[in-house]
């Protein structure tokens, strides 16, 4: 088994590209906990020391990436709206078109029909929707907890995961 290389304080503020920790800012904090993985855990201590602001800078971050999210959602429903807007005035037209006098028994079974496709499509975005909401959240809330556990664990912590254990059917 080969051992990964840690990154020294050297290397680090060359990837920092900054002079000393102390000239570490909120942009260059981003950088740095995407990379505690590969950190010395004492270099990144030393860093954390001489940013006071830690803290204060990760809620900050978090709240960053938190309105990313919140936009692309919103986005998501804009789009959503636009199209479920449009098939309802589909399915208002094929209404009134089942009030007309005089259509066949025909001509109503296929407005019928064209109105319960609107309504099945409607039914897919809006499951897509929720689909696509629900995978937002955990792509987030995984990026989270890996940047959580690298903290733990450039700070010398032990954070110890289980899961409970899958029955499977018989």
């Amino acid at each position: 088994m080969r051992l990964k290389r840690q990154i020294n304080e050297k290397d680090l503020l060359k990837l920092l590209d900054i002079p000393s920790f102390r000239h570490m800012s909120k942009d260059k904090l981003v950088s740095f906990v995407s990379a505690l993985p590969e950190i010395d855990p004492e270099v990144a201590k030393k860093a954390l020391e001489q940013f006071p602001d830690f803290a204060s800078a990760m809620v900050e971050i978090t709240g960053r990436y938190k309105k990313i999210i919140d936009k692309c959602l919103e986005g998501s429903d804009a789009d959503t709206a636009i199209v479920l807007a449009a098939c309802s005035t589909i399915n208002e037209s094929i209404q009134r078109e089942l009030e007309k006098d005089g259509l066949t028994f025909e001509e109503r079974e296929r407005l019928i029909d064209k109105s319960i496709q609107v309504v099945q499509v409607m039914r897919e975005i809006d499951a897509d929707n929720k689909r696509f909401r629900a995978h937002v959240i955990r792509v987030a809330t995984i990026a989270f907890g890996i940047a959580v556990g690298a903290l733990i664990t450039a700070l010398g912590g032990k954070a110890n995961v289980t899961l409970p254990e899958v029955k499977h059917a018989a």
